[in-house]
């Protein structure tokens, strides 16, 4: 199974090797109590204005809506980000 996500993410986001090392960071990081584990990782996107982003992933189903890698850089890559 995480496998198929390594390969996919390689694949789709063009990480290559680094895929691994990039899900593993963002597992850990969507995890981790100091950060507030997934909800506080979730927050992080509605603090950015992309409230209505996660509810059409979290609603499941075909609406899902693709994020813009400029949407992604304003919560994880800006200064305090993740990455």
């Amino acid at each position: 199974m995480y496998e198929v996500l390594i390969r996919e993410a390689a694949v789709r986001f063009g990480l290559g090797d680094k895929a691994l090392p990039v899900l593993q960071m963002l597992l850990a990081y969507m995890t981790a109590k100091d950060s507030g584990g997934l909800v506080g990782f979730l927050e992080k996107f509605k603090a950015a204005g992309l409230g209505p982003l996660i509810q059409s992933w979290l609603g499941g189903g075909p609406s899902a809506q693709p994020i813009a890698n400029s949407q992604l850089e304003t919560v994880l890559g800006s200064s305090g980000g993740l990455l």
